[in-house]
Parts: C-alpha cells; sequence; structure tokens
C-alpha cells in the first residue's frame, strides 16, 4: 500500500470511492510553503498545489488516502499522468485522525500530482469548484484557500 494526498476534487469522499474503490481515508496533513492555485488547458482550468520558499506563511490541507496500486494506476490516468499533472512523492511529517485530530501517522511518502507552472492560470468551471468544496467540507477544511486560489488565479484586470 502507498498514501496518495489529495487537495482538491479527490477530497470529495463520493467522487474518490468511484475512482478508486480500493483507496481508505488515513487522515489529513498540511503542506507548509505551499498554496492552491488554478492553472488550466483548453479542457478547463483545474486546481493544483503552487510551492513557494518554505518560510512562507501559507499551507494547503491535503486528505491522507491508502490506495493500492490499482488505484494508483486509476489516478494516473485520471490526472493524465505524465502529459498534463506530474506525479511525485513527498515526505510527510505528521497525519492527523479527521475525526479526534489525534496523530495517526508521522514520516511517511507520499503521492503528490502537480500541474507544471506552465500552464496558465485561469479560473475553474462551477462544476469544478462545487467538487473541490464537497472534499473541503468532507474534511472539515476552512474555504478560505479556495477562494484566495480564485482570486490568485483570476486574470488581471486591464488597465488604462
Amino acid at each position: 500500500m502507498k498514501y496518495y494526498l489529495a487537495y482538491g476534487p479527490n477530497l470529495n469522499l463520493v467522487q474518490m470511492r468511484q475512482r478508486c474503490p480500493n483507496a481508505r481515508v488515513v487522515g489529513y496533513t498540511y503542506l507548509f510553503g505551499a498554496r492552491l492555485v488554478f492553472r488550466g488547458s483548453k479542457n478547463g482550468c483545474f486546481l493544483t498545489t503552487d510551492f513557494q520558499q518554505p518560510w512562507c506563511p501559507s499551507m494547503v490541507g491535503c486528505g491522507v488516502y491508502e490506495i493500492s496500486d490499482k488505484d494508483e494506476q486509476a489516478l494516473d490516468v485520471y490526472a493524465g499522468v505524465p502529459y498534463f499533472y506530474q506525479k511525485q512523492t513527498m515526505q510527510v511529517q505528521c497525519v492527523w485522525d479527521v475525526t479526534t485530530r489525534r496523530e495517526v501517522l508521522h514520516n511517511i511518502e507520499a503521492i503528490l500530482y502537480t500541474l507544471p507552472a506552465s500552464h496558465p492560470l485561469g479560473v475553474p468551471s462551477r462544476r469544478y469548484l462545487q467538487e473541490c468544496k464537497s472534499g473541503y467540507d468532507d474534511f472539515h477544511f476552512s474555504f478560505l484557500p479556495l477562494r484566495q486560489a480564485l482570486i490568485d488565479s483570476s486574470p488581471e484586470p486591464h488597465t488604462k
């Protein structure tokens, strides 16, 4: 078994069950020095993490799933690896239980999917944003990082 970090629509428990029926929620963690942004292609804009300097005060909440090899393959297909999202592994210091808020794991390696910075910033569809919000609700995360991602990813206003 492997661990997977979800920060977008895969936080949505119903959708994750459909994509990866063998996946099991382990808890949640935070990626420090990262922020959320929406990046896109001609098919739409999707959530990704944008890593800044480790000392930056921003952080991204992630759901932590235990996944099988078959689940990982399904996630690779869903994310369009290697042509769209890129898969990487990260060291995670601490994972907490969603309900009890107690530490359940520490010092694990987990898979994370990110969009390269070469993809332009943009605004997602309402449906996609709602899928993300449902996942944030499932994990009891604040919606503020999603709101900030919308602001940070919106086109700059034109000035005359």
